[in-house]
């Protein structure tokens, strides 16, 4: 009796110990553990905190990123699933998110946020020439999506992604406003499109198939003639001195 007595204690004293070490475990080691999985190029550096809250610098091919906040929500697990809310900042703008990962698919949340697109494709730039030059500031409006992890596909998503002062090479946007509506649920999304600039409007939808394939269809509309985009002239069939049509399909 005294010996099961000793063992249960011991097996509580090791229970505790286990405990308070994953409560208390450093982030920074844990990453450490895994730092040679990560893809060459990505970086990260002056990490702070345990696993379950904490903050790291993320650096990709020598370009700063950002920094990383998660606090992981502990009792999710008990479910079976791995909550976390994140914040990335990036040049005194920042983006939230809530995430939760199930065994078949991941529940994205991002209530608010802004990205500035010079920043965050800064990485790129030399690989994609067409980025030199981007400028703008994507904005984040309840966003929310069901992501199917086998198909990598939306089974659900809502809310809507607002472009502002938007500029790569000629084109220039005041604002460019994307709302996604799903059709079909994992399998068709389609999207409404509605851009504006001082003395033009385009309005358009597209429609997005999985796996990889897509057909959009836009309409611009110019105030005037001397307000007609260059652009619109390389990119859209113009149909009158302030009126052009795009129609494509293809796949990525």
């Amino acid at each position: 009796m005294k010996t099961t007595r000793i063992i249960l204690w011991a097996l509580l004293a090791l229970v505790l110990f286990i405990t308070a070490f994953m409560v208390h475990l450093p982030a920074g080691f844990a990453l450490k553990q895994v730092e040679r999985q990560l893809p060459p190029g990505l970086v990260l550096s002056q990490t702070q905190g345990t696993i379950w809250q904490g903050q790291t610098q993320v650096q990709w091919q020598g370009h700063h990123l950002g920094q990383v906040s998660w606090h992981i929500q502990v009792f999710k697990l008990l479910t079976a699933k791995l909550g976390a809310q994140l914040q990335w900042r990036l040049a005194g703008e920042s983006l939230y998110a809530d995430i939760e990962l199930g065994q078949h698919q991941m529940q994205l949340a991002i209530p608010q946020g802004q990205v500035n697109l010079t920043q965050a494709a800064a990485p790129w730039v030399n690989q994609f020439f067409f980025l030199r030059g981007l400028q703008g500031d994507v904005h984040f409006r309840e966003f929310n999506a069901i992501i199917d992890l086998e198909q990598l596909w939306p089974e659900t998503i809502a809310g809507q992604l607002v472009v502002t002062d938007f500029k790569v090479m000629d084109i220039q946007i005041a604002q460019l406003e994307i709302t996604p509506n799903q059709a079909v649920p994992g399998k068709k999304i389609d999207v409404v499109i509605q851009a504006e600039n001082q003395g033009w409007h385009l309005s358009g939808q597209a429609e997005l198939n999985a796996p990889n394939r897509y057909q959009y269809e836009l309409k611009l509309q110019a105030d005037s003639a001397q307000n007609f985009p260059d652009w619109a002239d390389m990119m859209m069939r113009k149909t009158s001195a302030t009126q052009a049509q795009a129609q494509k399909q293809g796949q990525w």
